[in-house]
C-alpha cells in the first residue's frame, strides 16, 4: 500500500514538473520571439562606396541606407525609364539630370568621335534641329562622370526650359531650398550638393584648367567656394577639396562675355539595377 502511494506521489510530482517546464518554455519563447522575426534580405554590393547596403526589391523597405541615398534611388527610379527610352533611339544620350523643385529634368547628350564638340547646341535628343538644343557635355569629359569636374551645358531659355531656371539661384531662398542635383548614368545614381552659384567669364573651363593637376584644380575650387563675382550664392557649410568630384552646370546670362555656373560636389553614389 505504501509503495503504491509513493508511485502515485512520484507521478504527481513528475506531472507538476512537466507543467512547470512547459510554462517556463512558453514564457521564454514569448520574450525571445521578437528577436527572431523574419527580416528582409539586404544585399551588400562590394562595388558600392563604403559597402553600402542595397535593398532587395522583393523584400521590405527596411535597410541600412541613409535618407539621402534612399532619396537618390527614388529619383533614379523616375529618371531611368526616361533615359532608357531615349538612349534606345540615340546612344549619344549618356545620362539624365534632375534638380528637384527647379524644372530641370533632362537627358544629357555627348557627341560621338565623328561629331562636332557642340553638336547638340541646337539639336534635340534625336539629333533633329531644335533651337533649344539638348543639355550636353563635351567630349573632353568622360561619360561616366568620373572626371574631377564634369561640365554640363544648357541654354538659358526665357520660358524657363532647359537651364532657364538656373538664374533663380541668384535668390538666396531659392538657392537654399533647391540644393540637390541627381544624375543617373547606367547602373548608378550620383547625388551632388550645390556649393555655389555665380557669374563667371565665358572661358571654356575644360580647356582653361587641367583638372588632373592638384594645383590647378585647387585654384578652380577656390573660385567656386569664394567667387569674385558680385552675383553669387555660396553654401559655406560645405567644404570641397581636391579629393572631391564636382559637377558644373553652365549657361549663358545674356552678356556675351559671361556664363552663369551652378556647382555641386558629389556626396553620394548608389548602384541602381
Amino acid at each position: 500500500m505504501k509503495q503504491q502511494s509513493k508511485k502515485q506521489l512520484r507521478t504527481v510530482l513528475l506531472l507538476v514538473f512537466a507543467i512547470l517546464f512547459m510554462i517556463c518554455a512558453i514564457i521564454l519563447a514569448w520574450h525571445l520571439l521578437p528577436q527572431y522575426k523574419e527580416v528582409p534580405h539586404i544585399q551588400l554590393d562590394p562595388n558600392a562606396q563604403n559597402n553600402t547596403a542595397v535593398i532587395d526589391p522583393d523584400t521590405s523597405e527596411v535597410s541600412s541606407l541613409s535618407e539621402e541615398s534612399l532619396k537618390s534611388i527614388a529619383a533614379a527610379q523616375d529618371m531611368k525609364p526616361k533615359f532608357d527610352a531615349l538612349h534606345e533611339k540615340n546612344e549619344g544620350i549618356c545620362a539624365w539630370v534632375t534638380i528637384p523643385g527647379t524644372g530641370v529634368d533632362y537627358e544629357i547628350a555627348r557627341s560621338t568621335a565623328d561629331e562636332p564638340e557642340d553638336y547638340y547646341l541646337h539639336r534635340g535628343p534625336t539629333k533633329k534641329y531644335r533651337y533649344a538644343g539638348t543639355v550636353y557635355m563635351q567630349k573632353a569629359n568622360v561619360a561616366d562622370f568620373t572626371d574631377r569636374n564634369t561640365v554640363i551645358y544648357g541654354h538659358n531659355m526665357q520660358n524657363g526650359t532647359m537651364f532657364g531656371t538656373l538664374r533663380k539661384y541668384r535668390q538666396r531662398k531659392y538657392f537654399e531650398k533647391n540644393d540637390t542635383i541627381y544624375v543617373y548614368i547606367p547602373g548608378k545614381v550620383l547625388t551632388y550638393k550645390i556649393v555655389s552659384a555665380f557669374a563667371y567669364d565665358n572661358r571654356n573651363l575644360l580647356y582653361s584648367f587641367d583638372f588632373r593637376d592638384d594645383e590647378q584644380y585647387a585654384k578652380f575650387l577656390k573660385q567656386v567656394t569664394s567667387p569674385k563675382s558680385t552675383v553669387k550664392q555660396v553654401n559655406d557649410s560645405i567644404s570641397v577639396t581636391t579629393e572631391d568630384r564636382i559637377i558644373t552646370l553652365s549657361t549663358c546670362t545674356g552678356v556675351k562675355s559671361q556664363r552663369y555656373l551652378v556647382v555641386g560636389v558629389l556626396t553620394d553614389e548608389q548602384p541602381v539595377q
